[in-house]
């Protein structure tokens, strides 16, 4: 008798979690590329020891592609000579 009550609030909150992923997945947009303008833009503020995370939400991207300019997987024709 007293496990009716557990259920019910088992199955509320599973019930506001999926809304909450239903809400989260509507809102999230994805990440803006990166053109080889931004990338010279990124190594010159790198060069000047600028943070790369502070520097990844300027462009609105993850970390990881901060690090791949830098580490030249991504735009590899661009100098990196002060490193």
């Amino acid at each position: 008798m007293r496990w009716h009550g557990v259920g019910q609030a088992v199955l509320q909150n599973f019930r506001q979690k999926e809304r909450r992923i239903m809400l989260y997945r509507g809102i999230r947009q994805p990440s803006k590329k990166l053109t080889i303008e931004d990338a010279a833009q990124i190594i010159a503020r790198l060069s000047q020891r600028e943070f790369q995370n502070r520097i990844a939400a300027d462009y609105d991207v993850n970390p990881g592609r901060i690090s791949e300019i830098k580490t030249g997987k991504l735009y590899p024709e661009l100098d990196r000579s002060w490193m």
